[in-house]
């Protein structure tokens, strides 16, 4: 209860896209990828100054820890050297600096107080490593002005920093943007059937934008080497898993210039969407316009399909995942870990 997730909106869009096919009325798909600009894509003005944002610095490392109870986790501004992010150059020539994906948490009420009024607003919770329970995240505003928590709001909790400033940061779950494409891209194949294709072309368009943007889950978390099983910086493509992670985020400063991004190491079998993949790759309708977003999605389908294989079991059960960064600090991998083009099976 009063919360809803990146996941609902992206089944609101394929609910349209149904009741388009049975009825012929294709309004509600429109009316759902407004919904979701509206409320859980962020904006210009909610995402400033990404402009600043370094793809070749792109964000300050911190490790990650296996329990809560190690956190905060200390950020290692000069004894840690992070890769560059290939991506974002290409994604800023074709469609200027902000990020065109959905944040995937959001209290719809203000329920936590984080907003003003009853209006929705952006929160986030996982924050302290893979043994944090549900039960045990600490939801908190998506942007910290400092109103509420501590004296340095909530960002104290979670890492230590020099100082603490204001600032936004948001958090994708990529099954959802690959869910929302996927759903426009049954309503443009049926709209299309009943000659109604004109009706969701503007939203092809949209989903086509969110899928180049997509690429950004395709990257190890600090854009480390893939495979290095150390802190090797890479450049290019070389943090390149070519999977959907669990996540890819991004912040700045309020009344700042400054912005950061990071990828994920960690990717999971359930957030694999290599038919959205294979539609972003191929489709023309959805085609990037980005000079690397098709070749890109070419090689990721196919990984994710790979991924499926090497994740089943000989009794048909697929499970589990694959990670770049062993214990979220990058150290080597147990003897005898199987591993997917370099990364290890967890």
């Amino acid at each position: 209860g009063h919360v809803t997730t990146s996941e609902a909106f992206s089944y609101y869009v394929w609910l349209e896209a149904m009741y388009g096919n049975l009825t012929g009325n294709w309004s509600g798909v429109e009316t759902a990828w407004k919904v979701m600009e509206d409320w859980i894509i962020p904006d210009s003005t909610e995402q400033p100054g990404m402009s600043s944002y370094n793809p070749n610095s792109p964000a300050t490392y911190a490790d990650e820890y296996e329990d809560p109870s190690y956190y905060p986790s200390e950020l290692k501004f000069d004894t840690v050297r992070v890769g560059s992010d290939p991506v974002h150059n290409d994604l800023v020539s074709a469609y200027g600096p902000n990020m065109y994906l959905m944040h995937w948490l959001m209290d719809v009420d203000n329920w936590y107080g984080f907003g003003t009024g009853t209006r929705a607003t952006f929160i986030n919770t996982f924050q302290r490593g893979e043994q944090e329970s549900t039960w045990e995240t600490i939801p908190h505003p998506s942007i910290e002005e400092f109103k509420y928590g501590g004296p340095n709001g909530f960002l104290d909790l979670f890492t230590k920093d020099r100082s603490y400033a204001k600032q936004w940061r948001y958090t994708n779950a990529p099954d959802a943007e690959g869910r929302a494409i996927q759903a426009v891209y049954w309503a443009n194949k049926w709209a299309k059937e009943q000659g109604k294709g004109s009706a969701v072309a503007s939203v092809v368009s949209k989903a086509a934008k969110m899928g180049d943007f997509l690429r950004n889950d395709m990257f190890d978390k600090y854009f480390m080497k893939i495979g290095a099983q150390d802190k090797t910086p890479a450049t290019g493509y070389d943090s390149a898993h070519y999977l959907m992670a669990w996540y890819t985020s991004w912040g700045g400063g309020i009344g700042a210039s400054w912005a950061w991004k990071i990828g994920c190491s960690h990717a999971h079998f359930g957030y694999q969407n290599p038919f959205q993949g294979w539609v972003s790759a191929t489709q023309s309708d959805f085609a990037p316009k980005s000079s690397n977003g098709k070749r890109d999605w070419t090689t990721s389908y196919k990984r994710q399909l790979e991924f499926y294989q090497w994740l089943q079991s000989a009794e048909g059960g697929i499970a589990g995942g694959a990670t770049n960064s062993w214990n979220g600090r990058y150290e080597k991998y147990p003897a005898g870990t199987s591993t997917f083009y370099g990364m290890a099976y967890v």
